[in-house]
Order: structure tokens, then sequence, then C-alpha cells
């Protein structure tokens, strides 16, 4: 006897249940109306906590939509110069207040969260619970002539004696590394 090779072993078929009107209204739509308030909620304070950051967003957009490209870019190399001609002249109080916090912004967005879960599992920092991963949270970061100073949040149940021993400093590929607690970032 011949069996036929083309049949799937398991048919998939999308099951059509149809949904009675009042389901619709009665649950669906609060539904969509709770998450909608949610998001408000969400937008709202996300505006409040970063009001100077929306600020400028807003102004630039204004000066692109109602000016164009070019002051915008006439502005930035103004500024551009106006920090080298300081950096020239003031070495020291530009470096403090001006390229250090750049650069400390600029290793907070992109250069450690690339390596961040790499460098943490490679020192032992993270710990399997209930089917997830829990790792440090990444805090500020503030840069220096010689080091870079992380500020993480330690996750709940691990001792500090752990980021002592860990070398922490060699896996993200700096030389001194310190700690401090959950309540330090608050």
């Amino acid at each position: 006897m011949k069996t036929n090779t083309n049949v799937p072993l398991v048919n998939f078929r999308r099951v059509s249940v149809p949904t009675p009107w009042w389901v619709v209204v009665f649950v669906v739509t609060p539904v969509l109306l709770w998450r909608l308030a949610r998001l408000l909620v969400w937008v709202t304070v996300f505006a409040v906590k970063h009001l100077r950051a929306l600020i400028v967003l807003v102004a630039v957009w204004w000066a692109w939509h109602r000016y164009g490209w070019l002051p915008l870019v006439l502005v930035a190399t103004v500024a551009a110069g106006l920090v080298g001609v300081w950096w020239w002249r003031h070495p020291r109080s530009c470096e403090r207040f001006a390229l250090f916090p750049l650069l400390s912004a600029w290793r907070r967005l992109w250069v450690y969260p690339r390596q961040w879960d790499e460098a943490m599992t490679l020192c032992g920092l993270v710990k399997t619970y209930d089917g997830g991963r829990k790792l440090p949270h990444l805090g500020k970061v503030r840069c220096t002539y010689a080091t870079d100073e992380v500020t993480l949040r330690m996750p709940r149940g691990q001792n500090p004696d752990l980021y002592h021993k860990a070398a922490l400093g060699r896996g993200t590929g700096r030389v001194w590394c310190g700690w401090c607690s959950s309540a330090a970032i608050r």
C-alpha cells in the first residue's frame, strides 16, 4: 500500500469565531480606552520628566519647518566653533563642563549598552530567576581623563561583595571599577 507523502503531518487552520456586538461594545471598547488612558499618562509623565529635551526638539522642529535646514546647520556650526574656541582658550573648563558630559552621554547611550549584557555575563553578575535573566541596570556614566565611573542598580538579592570580586573594569575595557547600592541612584 502506497501512502501520500505530500500531505502535511499537522493541519493548521484558522478558527473563525464570530464575535457578538455586545462583546465588542462592553469588553473590547473599555479595554482599548483603558490602554489609551495609560498611554496618555505615560506620554505626559515622559514629557514632564524630559521637559528641556522636549522644548529643544520642538524648537528645532519649528525652526526647520519654518526656515529650512540651512539655519540649523549654521547654528550647529557656530556652536561647534564657539566650543572649539572655548577649548583652545580654557581647555580644563571646556572639558569639565562641555566635552566630558557629552562623552558621558555618548557612552551611556551607545557604547555601554552594546556590550553591557556580555560584560555582566562574563563577570558572573547575571543570575537567572523564574525563567528570566536578572542583570544590573546601567545608571549614570561619568567620564574623567583616565576612567569611566559607572553607576548601576543591583537586582534584588545580589550581594555587593559580588561586585568587588567581579572584574568589571576588565570586562568593559576600562581600568577602574566601583560600585554603589541602588539607594544611590534614587
